[in-house]
């Protein structure tokens, strides 16, 4: 777990710390307030987080597992150093923007999201990491070894109905079944993949409320944002990416 023994005072200096949500990580830092927030980009695709708060701004660059944070009184100074941190991480199975439904409780790990329904304890949607270079049969096939996992019993699937956001397309099936437990069951599968990856996520719902909760789950789908692309180094350095 985050402690505040993790928080580095040093401005200036970077200190990788383990996963853990934003308010963990600012109360460590001494915040008790946050003014602004937005998500960035760095110079290798990954996602960060500029904060600016009563105790001065917090950079967070999200790995996978870990979160490398810096702080300073100068926001401007926090962004430029957010934008060039490198992970050297690469290509691979990553967490992606999406907006879960309101009312939706997280939980979950550092890379996949689970989302409890606020109107019936079992239904579920879940977020997978992104798979690089992956087509949508692949999402497909790791949605049935979920489900074998699980011990569910699928009675019946039904033909995708495409589906496209954005510049992403891919299909939504809906399969029937029951739990291990011998519930009813519906299960919607979302997948979209672009050229660089594929996204997917799952609901799952006793089949008697699946109906109303359909909804909520496609919003999420429409909501997926694609992986940011990276951004070439220039002998500009990071105000290359800064110029119209």
């Amino acid at each position: 777990m985050f402690s505040a023994g993790d928080a580095s005072r040093a401005p200036g200096a970077w200190r990788t710390v383990p996963f853990a949500p934003f308010d963990a990580i600012a109360r460590a830092y001494g915040v008790r307030a946050v003014q602004r927030a937005r998500v960035v980009t760095t110079v290798e695709g990954e996602y960060a987080l500029i904060a600016t708060t009563d105790a001065g701004a917090l950079g967070l660059v999200y790995g996978d597992d870990t979160i490398d944070v810096i702080a300073d009184a100068r926001e401007r100074a926090v962004e430029i150093a957010a934008h060039d941190r490198r992970l050297a991480l690469g290509a691979r199975p990553r967490r992606f923007l999406h907006t879960p439904p309101p009312g939706w409780a997280w939980s979950g790990t550092a890379r996949r999201s689970r989302y409890a329904s606020p109107i019936d304890p079992e239904a579920r949607i879940v977020v997978w990491p992104s798979v690089p270079g992956g087509s949508i049969d692949d999402a497909w096939a790791q949605l049935g070894a979920e489900l074998a996992s699980e011990a569910a019993q699928v009675t019946a699937a039904f033909s995708g109905a495409p589906i496209a956001v954005d510049h992403l397309r891919g299909w939504l099936r809906e399969l029937e079944g029951t739990s291990a437990a011998g519930l009813a069951m519906r299960w919607g599968f979302a997948a979209v993949a672009d050229d660089r990856a594929a996204y997917a996520c799952y609901l799952a719902s006793p089949a008697d409320t699946f109906d109303r909760l359909l909804q909520p789950f496609t919003w999420l789908v429409d909501s997926i944002t694609p992986l940011p692309a990276l951004v070439p180094a220039t002998a500009l350095g990071v105000f290359a990416a800064w110029i119209d």
